[in-house]
């Protein structure tokens, strides 16, 4: 392949015709893409570029910046000349796609451009960090915000969610935006779900299989005045987990159910609680992830110790991996083994409180059960 000669450099650097030098950029670009020249080569012919992004002509500083934007070997400073040019037919290609530029970089642009354009494109990068996406929607430019809901890969955290909640609370077309996106944290959940039109919040029950009713009763029972404090504090705990264990009881194969704690724990609500209030409801499959993300191991391998080997040293190894508390180790087995004869015998282990507090009610004086007998009390 034929690289640029010195007439040509020649005529890049005094040619007037924008054309012209149109055509030489495109030449020496795609030779830089080919990677065609040797060391000292690509050397000088970085020097020329940086010269020609100096030029006036907005067509060779497009031509340049459209032909690298993909390049990694391209020099930071040429990128971050590039990346702040003030005409954004330039500037866009950079912003959205070049990997040379970091998220100080982009931090920097995000903080102090005073061009809605150039935000709009740095949103559309593919796997939009969470520190640029939170950069972005504290800008609190509505379309800003909604470019980041709508790019399918950015990292959106639930601070992030809760910064767009406060601020466009009152915008139903940006919260509707917000509902067609698949990572939301379950708390979020929860708050959209009583802000979004009625239609909206029928979709999302609809999505994640929610009853509109129950969920209402749990907002209305988290802000009620109850007078004894030891059955508030219990009470409150129940209802943290209940939406979660709810939207659970829709994950009906593993795979389903370990995506689903995976989602809990990137949002770091992965707890110890949570596995015993999902064992307390009937949702052994909930508690089996839960238990294997506690312990980080596999869903195959918990699920495989708990179906087989629950009277055996490795469901304890397993139980002990997970950090879990000693005291509730017998009572949980216990809990394990009758809903395991439940399974055996096709009755559905969903919801199973009132049930199971009615058989173990009366081991209410052993070590344990007392701790977990409240949480399957189906009054509370």
């Amino acid at each position: 392949m034929q690289t640029l000669s010195l007439s040509d450099v020649g005529k890049l650097i005094q040619d007037p015709d924008q054309q012209t030098k149109s055509q030489m950029v495109e030449k020496l670009t795609k030779d830089l893409n080919r990677d065609l020249f040797s060391s000292r080569e690509r050397t000088i012919v970085f020097d020329i570029v940086r010269l020609l992004i100096r030029d006036t002509a907005v067509l060779v500083r497009r031509t340049i910046a459209e032909n690298l934007k993909h390049n990694q070997l391209i020099p930071h400073d040429i990128v971050l000349t590039l990346a702040n040019d003030d005409d954004i037919d330039v500037s866009r290609h950079i912003l959205k796609c070049s990997q040379v530029l970091t998220e100080d970089d982009l931090l920097q642009i995000i903080g102090s451009t005073s061009s809605v354009a150039k935000l709009l494109v740095i949103s559309k990068r593919q796997h939009l960090p969470a520190t640029l996406a939170t950069a972005l929607i504290k800008r609190e430019i509505k379309e800003v915000s909604e470019a980041v809901i709508a790019n399918k890969t950015a990292h959106i955290t639930e601070e992030a969610y809760d910064c767009l909640i406060n601020r466009y609370e009152h915008h139903p077309d940006l919260l509707s935006k917000m509902v067609e996106r698949n990572d939301l944290p379950i708390s979020i959940i929860e708050k959209l779900i009583h802000l979004v039109e009625e239609d909206v919040a029928k979709t999302m029950a609809e999505k994640y299989q929610l009853d509109l009713e129950t969920i209402n009763n749990h907002q209305q029972n988290l802000v009620e005045t109850i007078t004894q404090t030891s059955k508030k504090s219990l009470k409150d705990e129940i209802e943290k987990y209940n939406l979660m264990i709810q939207i659970a009881s829709t994950k009906t194969t593993l795979e389903e159910m370990n995506t689903y704690v995976s989602l809990i724990k990137k949002q770091r609500q992965l707890s110890h609680s949570l596995a015993i209030h999902a064992l307390c409801t009937g949702n052994l499959l909930l508690f089996t992830v839960t238990l294997a993300h506690l312990a980080d191991i596999s869903a195959e391998h918990a699920n495989t110790i708990i179906k087989t080997k629950i009277q055996d040293p490795t469901f304890e190894a397993l139980y002990r991996r997970a950090t879990m508390p000693s005291p509730l180790l017998l009572p949980i087995k216990e809990v394990i083994t009758y809903l395991q004869e439940l399974i055996a015998n096709h009755i559905p282990t969903i919801s199973l409180k009132d049930e199971l507090y009615q058989h173990f009610k009366e081991f209410s004086s052993e070590t344990g059960f007392e701790q977990l007998l409240p949480l399957m009390n189906p009054k509370l």
